[in-house]
């Protein structure tokens, strides 16, 4: 089976081209989490859809485990004097912070591989230690807000789960707020961030007017950013019931990078049934940037309405 080009890869698992090895594992983890298919149980034709994205992200990811996750090398031209630069064996290593950094990794090991284990009360017990020593630190209130999220969205199928909550001595909506509040601290800490961008596109809010209030006053400040206007879009989508001021930000995030296929196929979550034009440009779009399952998606989802928007709040 023939490769991906390295820039693509880097594409679907959204993350920049030549991100590190770390960074690179991270998002396709997150991602797994997102697409898998077990999600999609109630909707035949979601499941086939999400078994693809899946299919996907996995070759993407594969494809830059066995390259040494290095980026592509760009060659030099004849006319060019200069060669081009090495591109190292290994990520480059980054900037470690002073003090008891390696309390903060043990933390963060530790609930991973509690949350890797179902065991997601442990992984906050954990990760509410580490925010409260380190409440600057992006990864933990990152990882606070995804293990809230999966508690909360798993625990009415597992009686193991629910168990799990109850030794949190905290109730759903309690668990819900922490989780809120944990991701308005990753907008915070890493509002440019990828990981802050997938977080914000599965997330479900409880109260979603702080995180609206922190994405309104980026994309003001960084109004040509279009990361800055999709993750508004996506807290918009989840928040508000009316999803026209949604759909005005995903369409600002789009005249400024029309290549983003998730944007493109959030925006068509937003339309009214008799919206045929935008729909078909969003079909059209989605097509070209080769997401065949979610253009195929839209020719039974989006005519439905309300109904099929509340299951992509998170």
């Amino acid at each position: 089976m023939s490769r991906r080009d390295p820039a693509d890869c880097y594409r679907i698992l959204d993350v920049p081209v030549g991100a590190g090895e770390a960074e690179v594992r991270r998002a396709y983890k997150l991602l797994v989490n997102v697409w898998h298919p077990d999600r999609f149980q109630h909707d035949p034709s979601l499941r086939v859809a999400a078994e693809e994205k899946l299919k996907a992200i996995n070759e993407a990811f594969h494809d830059l485990r066995d390259a040494g996750f290095r980026a592509p090398v760009h060659r030099p031209t004849a006319s060019t004097s200069h060669p081009a630069p090495a591109v190292p064996s290994k990520p480059r290593t980054e900037k470690r912070e002073p003090a008891d950094r390696s309390s903060l990794e043990t933390l963060l090991d530790s609930s991973k591989r509690h949350a890797d284990r179902d065991r997601f009360d442990s992984a906050i017990s954990d990760l509410l230690g580490a925010v409260n020593s380190y409440p600057d630190s992006f990864e933990s209130w990152l990882a606070l807000s995804w293990a809230c999220e999966s508690l909360r969205f798993r625990h009415r199928e597992n009686t193991e789960l629910s168990e799990q909550a109850a030794r949190l001595k905290m109730s759903i909506t309690d668990l819900s707020r922490l989780g809120d509040e944990a991701a308005c601290q990753a907008i915070r800490l890493g509002p440019d961030r990828p990981e802050t961008t997938l977080l914000l596109s599965s997330k479900g809010w409880q109260d979603g007017r702080t995180a609206r209030a922190l994405c309104e006053a980026n994309a003001a400040t960084d109004y040509l950013n279009p990361r800055a206007w999709e993750n508004l879009g996506y807290v918009l989508y989840a928040s508000l019931e009316d999803k026209t001021l949604a759909k005005k930000a995903f369409e600002r995030s789009l005249n400024i990078r029309p290549s983003n296929g998730d944007v493109w196929f959030r925006l068509s979550l937003c339309l009214e049934p008799d919206d045929w034009a935008t729909r078909e440009r969003c079909r059209t779009n989605l097509k070209q940037l080769g997401r065949h399952g979610d253009a195929a998606i839209l020719n039974h989802a989006v005519p439905w309405g309300a109904w099929f928007r509340h299951l992509f709040k998170g």
